[in-house]
């Protein structure tokens, strides 16, 4: 069949379509050229369609935190093809250049021209023994009755029933688990609750690496650690301030949806970065500032917003904590708060003295944000020594720069204007991360640009279900839904705990039902009044560290001897990968989760490294990928969305969920001729 070709259609048949060629041109395709007679069209012979016996299957992306919807196609448990999902809203049929490349994880393209399996994928389990310079394949059976054996004889021979100062505890300490953005939240769950009923406390994911921050500064906010709006509503805004992001390589889709604001209404872009990148290539402002000033550089802004009017009062006064009245007992004296205290040598500070002043359990407030112990004034003085200058000399933006960016950011502190607030790693990574989150909500609640639309401060999140296996509960110090994890040294029983962590107001106020009702779901019938709903079969943290990185410190000292690596590539991915790697050299046995052989799978035969020297057990199970198994996931914007599965996994590969299942069968099982404290997972 011949057929006639215009441009239009020339990109529509290489798969790009008319919007795969504009990054800010937003909806608005380019349209084709005009005065092109029809006679005079180019023509081609077209083959057969690839696709007109596959089957399709709607699935997510499972690459950045946008959440854009796929069409997969598969001939039998083969992936042909993959293109947009135009029914969802995110991406509406385009796909970014990641997407594109999703069918590359079940199969590829070979010397032939043919779709085959991709070889790099693990298909059998496989097995290092101590000391072997080899894997060995093994069957699912073998393994999850050893690992099994591992598990339980590590956490008998660790277990603490009670601490020193005989406060309940049941955890053990020499057990670790890492993992994972890239499982389901129904694989998360269940991550939390088997290592949970296990008694491990050392216990993280990837939001550690990049949006723990975000977690922590948002949920002081707006009692969520999340975006505010979606990306959707991205249309809807008046102005762009992007700091610590560059959306145009990272989350293309983003630049998508601010496009359909410049195009449409004419928004303003205004990039702030160290590096000029391809998202400040198409900035109306690009402001260059120091790395690790972010702060200076918002409160700056705070500050010529406060000093020339451009904050929104209305919306201050009636919708923030501004009018409320602080302890007169507060300070700052030359860079200290008041409450600075020393304990084992080590400083920390006593907030009391930052509390709220009170009329019973009513806070004062002052509705005319002149009382010098108001919010607002504390604010106001505490970011006036924020001057243009004193901005441009601690960030190196020019002035003239900085007063551009402030004038035309603070013009949306109004009610008919919409400014949106976008970061990603650019801000969260520091050891100060929470403070720069916090800065930037503070910064929008002044212009009043929360809670509106087209407004928000976004968070870019960079794994496709970070923000979902973060609500599940998948950093140590958080059960599922952000409550807080019980800590020994501050929650002796669930009295003191409930007493010590329920505000009397907000959301917050109904924390003992999310966490009774968590407890009744994981221990059914066994969480009774009587025994504080089974609260003792948590583990408590020590309250000290036991994230990440401490928990390859710990590894490093020999205290950790067994090590989950879930769908995470910490030899890569951590902050000092050689320690990381040397570190696993301490472990007794890792269990690692992945689609591949990863560099923390293989770390006993990494370069330098002698396998005859490193006693390290490791089992590598190979899992699933998105679109080989079943599940949801919640992107950036907490919009939860079902991912269908399109074909079987290769091999002997199954999905998370099935591994955690049988893993933790398999330890049941052990334990049915005894060992320490099997109530929370045998009943």
């Amino acid at each position: 069949m011949k057929q006639r070709i215009s441009r239009r259609n020339f990109l529509k048949y290489l798969g790009l379509g008319t919007a795969g060629t504009a990054l800010l041109e937003g909806a608005t395709a380019i349209p084709a050229f005009a005065g092109t007679a029809e006679d005079k069209l180019p023509t081609f012979e077209m083959g057969p369609l690839k696709i007109k016996k596959a089957k399709e299957t709607a699935s997510v992306c499972a690459f950045c935190g946008v959440g854009c919807g796929l069409i997969v196609y598969s001939e039998g448990d083969r992936v042909i093809h993959i293109e947009g999902d135009p029914d969802n809203p995110n991406n509406e049929g385009t796909m970014c250049s990641k997407g594109i490349a999703l069918g590359d994880a079940n199969t590829i393209v070979d010397k032939n021209r043919k779709r085959v399996v991709n070889d790099r994928r693990i298909m059998d389990v496989l097995y290092r023994a101590p000391y072997s310079t080899k894997w060995e394949k093994k069957d699912w059976d073998w393994a999850l009755a050893e690992i099994a054996k591992r598990v339980k004889k590590t956490r008998d021979e660790s277990f603490e029933e009670k601490d020193a100062k005989g406060v309940t505890v049941n955890r053990t300490q020499a057990i670790a688990h890492i993992g994972s953005a890239s499982c389901d939240n129904e694989e998360n769950y269940l991550f939390q609750k088997m290592m949970r009923s296990l008694g491990v406390i050392n216990f993280d994911h990837h939001a550690r690496l990049c949006h723990s921050s975000t977690v922590t500064g948002l949920a002081q906010s707006f009692g969520r650690g999340v975006m505010t709006n979606s990306f959707t509503d991205y249309k809807n805004t008046d102005v762009f301030l992007i700091i610590g992001a560059n959306p145009a390589e990272n989350h293309p889709q983003i630049m998508r949806h601010l496009g359909m604001a410049v195009t449409q209404r004419g928004a303003k872009v205004i990039v702030v970065d160290p590096r000029f990148t391809k998202t400040a290539a198409k900035a109306d402002i690009y402001a260059q500032h120091r790395p690790g000033t972010d702060i200076a550089f918002l409160y700056g802004m705070m500050n010529y917003a406060i000093q020339n009017g451009l904050y929104f009062y209305d919306y201050v006064l009636n919708y923030t904590n501004a009018s409320y009245l602080v302890s007169p007992d507060y300070a700052l004296n030359e860079g200290v708060f008041t409450g600075l205290t020393e304990k084992d040598g080590k400083l920390s500070y006593d907030n009391k003295s930052w509390q709220y002043q009170k009329d019973g359990d009513t806070i004062k407030k002052d509705p005319t944000l002149q009382d010098p112990m108001c919010v607002f004034q504390i604010l106001k003085k505490h970011v006036a020594r924020y001057d243009i200058k004193t901005v441009s000399r601690i960030t190196g933006t020019p002035e003239d720069t900085f007063k551009k960016v402030c004038d035309l950011y603070c013009s949306t502190g109004k009610p008919d204007k919409a400014g949106n607030l976008i970061y990603a790693m650019g801000m969260t990574q520091h050891t100060y991360g929470a403070q720069n989150v916090r800065a930037t909500a503070m910064l929008q609640l002044l212009l009043g640009n929360i809670g509106i639309a087209g407004g928000g401060v976004n968070a870019q999140r960079g794994e496709s279900n970070v923000q979902g296996s973060s609500d599940q509960g998948i950093l140590y110090a958080n059960l599922t839904g952000y409550v807080g994890a019980p800590s020994a040294a501050a929650h002796a029983n669930l009295k003191e705990y409930l007493e010590k962590e329920t505000p009397k107001t907000s959301f917050w106020s109904n924390k003992p039902k999310f966490l009774i009702s968590m407890l009744k779901a994981w221990y059914g019938d066994k969480a009774t009044q009587e025994n504080d709903f089974c609260f003792d079969y948590l583990p408590k943290h020590t309250g000290s560290d036991h994230s990440h990185m401490a928990i390859f410190e710990k590894m490093a000292e020999g205290s950790i001897k067994g090590y989950f690596a879930w769908g995470q590539n910490p030899a890569v991915g951590g902050p000092n990968v050689i320690a990381a790697r040397k570190a696993m050299e301490n472990l007794d046995w890792m269990v690692a989760v992945d689609l591949f052989e990863t560099e923390t799978a293989a770390f006993w035969h990494r370069p330098g490294a002698n396998p005859a020297d490193i006693k390290t057990e490791v089992f590598l199970l190979p899992t699933a990928f998105s679109y080989e198994k079943e599940g949801t996931v919640a992107n950036s914007s907490r919009w939860i969305q079902w991912r269908w599965k399109a074909v079987e996994p290769p091999g002997q590969a199954k999905s998370d969920l099935w591994i955690a299942y049988e893993i933790f069968k398999a330890v049941r099982k052990e334990y049915q001729a005894g060992g320490k404290f099997p109530a929370p997972f045998c009943f």
